[in-house]
């Protein structure tokens, strides 16, 4: 039987690297150790994008593939990355396919390496179970996104929350949609605020685990919103109880540049006194509920008290150009006993 270690020091497996013109970046020998995590990178020389990708990696000593070790990441127009995590110390096969063009769903097999495992991460936490490329895709900055935006794939988090910040070059709404590891969407788990040049996403998370962020531009050519980026977070541990954010009507939120400081969870104590913090350059007159509040002086920070009515009560935030006539949706919250 031959041995598995005395494969070949040569990484190219065909004639496809020259065909594809992708290359090694980092890693040019077919022999790398790992001390608990390494990325390998490949790139492209010629013109075009790399867009698929798929990946093996494969115990023999186990005669057994793991698919949560290796996680890609696209950083650029022509580069990938591969994070690699064995779950064991030993002797692993990794390789590296990608696909035909014009042939969608044929992969060819680039690159193989051999992974030698010396010791493995403290407190360990496997990727998902996919082979998809995390990053902003290659036509992100048509939709407005700035070139920062290819900078940061992965997140992690050790309090069940984080804030990612895009940067755009104009001031653009996205959707944003988040999936736990069985791809379930968990609601009210992404709070945005905008500015000019860039959004900021506040994510809070109810469990450990991995998750996937996608984020949606609108696509002026197609007049729909197509998929942006999409990102890996990686939540190691949870602070605090899950608390959802306020349901927010971001069309208005948008146009009136607000900026919510509290209260930025769903739920507000029933039958007591809530205050709301908020600023905007824009806002004349704000409603909750019948009550209205007119600004008062040329500051552009708001701060209302309000007497919150009894459970399962909906207390919506509305808000206007003007001090009188029709207001806006702005947020959305519901009473709870405390």
């Amino acid at each position: 039987m031959e041995c598995f270690e005395s494969a070949v020091p040569a990484i190219f497996l065909s004639y496809a690297p020259t065909f594809f013109g992708v290359f090694p970046r980092s890693h040019k020998d077919a022999i790398v150790h790992v001390n608990g995590e390494i990325c390998l990178e490949i790139e492209r020389y010629t013109p075009g994008d790399i867009m698929e990708i798929m990946t093996s990696f494969e115990s023999k000593s186990e005669n057994k593939e793991y698919k949560e070790c290796v996680a890609s990441e696209r950083s650029g127009d022509r580069i990938v990355k591969f994070h690699v995590r064995p779950p064991n110390p030993g002797t692993y096969k990794m390789t590296i396919f990608l696909n035909t063009p014009n042939k969608r769903g044929i992969f060819e097999s680039l690159f193989t390496y051999i992974v030698k495992c010396d010791s493995v991460l403290n407190n360990l936490v496997l990727f998902p179970k996919h082979c998809r490329v995390y990053g902003p895709l290659p036509m992100y900055k048509e939709l407005g996104f700035g070139k920062s935006m290819e900078k940061h794939s992965f997140f992690t988090t050790k309090t069940g929350e984080l804030e990612i910040v895009l940067p755009t070059i104009r001031q653009m709404k996205v959707m944003c949609r988040l999936e736990d590891g069985n791809s379930n969407e968990i609601q009210n788990a992404v709070f945005q605020q905008y500015t000019a040049n860039s959004i900021t996403l506040s994510v809070r998370l109810p469990q450990k685990g991995n998750y996937r962020l996608i984020i949606f531009a609108p696509n002026e050519e197609e007049k729909k919103y197509t998929e942006a980026a999409n990102f890996l977070i990686q939540c190691t541990s949870i602070a605090h109880e899950f608390k959802p954010f306020p349901d927010v009507y971001t069309n208005k939120v948008m146009d009136y540049q607000i900026i919510l400081h509290e209260p930025k969870t769903k739920e507000i104590p029933a039958n007591s006194t809530v205050v709301f913090r908020f600023s905007s350059p824009n806002l004349k007159s704000v409603q909750i509920e019948t009550k209205v509040f007119k600004k008062e002086n040329d500051s552009d920070e708001w701060k209302i008290v309000f007497d919150a009515p009894g459970p399962g009560a909906q207390v919506n935030v509305f808000g206007s150009y003007e001090e009188t006539g029709t207001r806006n949706g702005l947020f959305g919250y519901i009473t709870k006993e405390k």
